[in-house]
């Protein structure tokens, strides 16, 4: 998944956790967060870092590294399987199933490699820490 995706994904997933979250602060947290301006900033995070040379951005007052933004925003979660498929030697993709910035069914892409082993353990998360 490229990192403009996995930042879509996490923050639509962490809108399905505040619309179930109850209580007071869940009440707070509903009124605040609100998908679309999440999404909108990501787009306008990627559109800055493409139309500059420096090494930052600023988004909401906080700077962004412009060039990593770039770097990985050039390649498309396709881009990376074909990359490793035709890398050739001994791979081992691992991303938790409980991980909110890896879409783990990624790993079928690359299904079927040889050279390739995919795991993706229950109830882990991309430090591969159990939850």
């Amino acid at each position: 998944m490229c990192t403009k995706d996995a930042l879509y994904y996490q923050n639509t997933l962490l809108a399905d956790e505040v619309s179930d979250a109850k209580g007071l602060l869940g009440a707070i947290l509903r009124k605040s967060f609100k998908l679309d301006k999440q999404l909108a900033m990501i787009d306008d995070m990627f559109e800055k870092s493409k139309e500059t040379t420096k090494e930052k951005v600023y988004v909401n007052g906080a700077g962004m590294p412009a060039k990593w933004l770039r770097e990985h925003d050039a390649y498309t979660s396709e881009d990376y399987a074909e990359i490793l498929k035709r890398y050739g030697k001994p791979v081992l993709a691992i991303t938790g199933k409980a991980d909110f910035q890896a879409e783990f069914h990624k790993l079928d892409a690359l299904s079927g490699e040889k050279h390739i082993t995919c795991f993706a353990p229950e109830k882990t998360d991309a430090y591969l820490k159990m939850l």
